[in-house]
């Protein structure tokens, strides 16, 4: 006691060996007691204990996986079948390759075209045959059929029209007496009705329905009887516009 405040001090110790001197700074320490300064204190700054690294999570990037969608297939509507169009009809014709003319009155007496021209009826009884050889209708069906003709002189109208089927007519032999002349089958039309010549003039163009009576392929002759009172005349194959048979066949 009795030092300055501020006053460096020496302190002898004793009592052992080498003593040692230190050196006290007089503080007015507000604790209210001395205390000698011997080394600066250094305050220790703790370090920090290693720690392993603590990493940082990376965002990995979000992939959005697509959502499920049910594939929508359109259905390709199945046409109904149908029935395939039937084909149109044709037509075939057919010219005469033998006509001739044989008389009642003149029986055995061969026929005659006088002129390229048949005829029917009359005061000698005439009756003209008219052969046709069809071909083209096949495995079709025969919807319509007309013996056509073009008339030579005045008809006196409905003169009958028969039909031999596969009667064959050799033009230069032919007589009344060597071909049939009765008991023959008429020719019918689309309704199986008989057939008739209509009333026509030189010139005009004759139809006449037969449709019936042509079922197909091969030898067909027509027979055409008239009236004792009046002659109906028509034009033959010599004279380039003889009958002809024109069919209608659907396939």
């Amino acid at each position: 006691s009795g030092f300055a405040v501020g006053t460096v001090v020496p302190i002898t110790a004793t009592g052992s060996p080498g003593s040692a001197t230190s050196l006290f700074e007089v503080r007015n320490d507000p604790v209210g007691f001395w205390q000698a300064e011997d080394e600066p204190v250094v305050e220790e700054t703790p370090v920090a204990e290693e720690s392993d690294p603590v990493e940082t999570p990376v965002d990995e990037p979000v992939v959005e996986e697509p959502t499920p969608t049910e594939e929508v297939v359109e259905e390709t509507p199945v046409p109904e079948p149908t029935a395939a169009p039937a084909p149109e009809p044709r037509t075939v014709t057919g010219y005469a390759i033998s006509d001739v003319t044989v008389y009642a009155a003149r029986p055995d007496e061969a026929g005659s075209e006088p002129y390229g021209a048949l005829e029917t009826g009359g005061a000698d009884g005439a009756v003209t045959y008219v052969m046709f050889n069809v071909e083209g209708i096949g495995a079709g069906t025969v919807v319509d059929a007309r013996l056509v003709l073009t008339g030579n002189g005045q008809f006196a109208g409905y003169e009958p029209v028969s039909v031999v089927p596969g009667l064959w007519i050799d033009e230069p032999s032919a007589t009344w007496n060597g071909l049939p002349t009765s008991g023959l089958t008429a020719a019918t039309d689309g309704s199986w009705s008989p057939a008739h010549l209509p009333p026509t003039g030189s010139g005009e163009t004759i139809r006449v329905d037969v449709t019936t009576s042509v079922t197909g392929d091969g030898v067909v002759t027509f027979v055409i009887t008239g009236h004792t009172e009046a002659v109906a005349g028509f034009l033959s194959r010599e004279s380039g516009n003889g009958p002809r048979l024109e069919i209608t066949v659907q396939d």
